[in-house]
């Protein structure tokens, strides 16, 4: 990367950092162009030398959100790793709850341009954050595919069954703000262990 292209690059890793703490702190509806724009002290038109409006900035937080569960997901799912195939799917699951954690403005972007009630992609725009996401969801597939072979699991649609699995470990993921209030048996990570217990098996192949 050349220094003019360097340079570029950090100054869109910095909008892009103002815009998540808006969002983070704001919401997504409070994130404009002209709201970013005077919390990095600039004018409209600089961003717009770098995006083309709110909706490709957008985009560039969703992958940028994508590519740093990516690393999470890569962590676990390691090449070499000897571990059998549905104990990898379910650290697989497990980093998506790490993630929201310790990445909470990713996260909470992710969660909000999927539960907001308003259309805020294109299609053309939501087909490039699903094809960057595909990737992740295989991994997992093949994971279930193993496990089919060594006639672990029942056969079934794999893609299907990883949405079905990450449906329950984001839903009940929900539930980690109330962990305080409590009791250890009914904390989120317990909760999402027993719903991932509970659908592989009921997947499980008969004896």
């Amino acid at each position: 990367m050349g220094r003019r292209e360097a340079r570029r690059e950090q100054r869109r890793t910095e909008i892009e950092g103002a815009a998540l703490q808006i969002v983070r702190s704001e919401g997504l509806d409070a994130l404009t162009m002209p709201g970013l724009a005077k919390e990095l002290g600039c004018a409209v038109g600089g961003l717009y030398r770098y995006y083309d409006g709110k909706e490709a900035l957008l985009v560039a937080l969703q992958l940028r959100a994508l590519a740093a569960f990516d690393r999470s997901l890569q962590h676990e799912l390691s090449d070499g790793d000897d571990r059998p195939p549905l104990q990898r799917l379910r650290a697989a699951m497990g980093s998506w709850g790490r993630f929201m954690v310790e990445e909470p403005a990713l996260y909470e972007l992710l969660q909000l341009s999927v539960a907001h009630p308003a259309v805020l992609l294109s299609d053309a725009s939501a087909a490039e954050v699903a094809t960057r996401s595909a990737p992740m969801v295989q991994r997992c597939a093949e994971l279930l595919e193993q496990a089919v072979e060594l006639g672990q699991l029942r056969p079934g649609d794999a893609e299907a069954r990883v949405w079905v699995m990450w449906g329950a470990v984001n839903g009940l993921g929900q539930l980690r703000k109330q962990d305080a209030r409590r009791p250890p048996h009914l904390s989120a990570d317990r909760l999402v262990s027993l719903a991932l217990d509970s659908l592989i098996d009921g997947w499980t192949a008969p004896s």
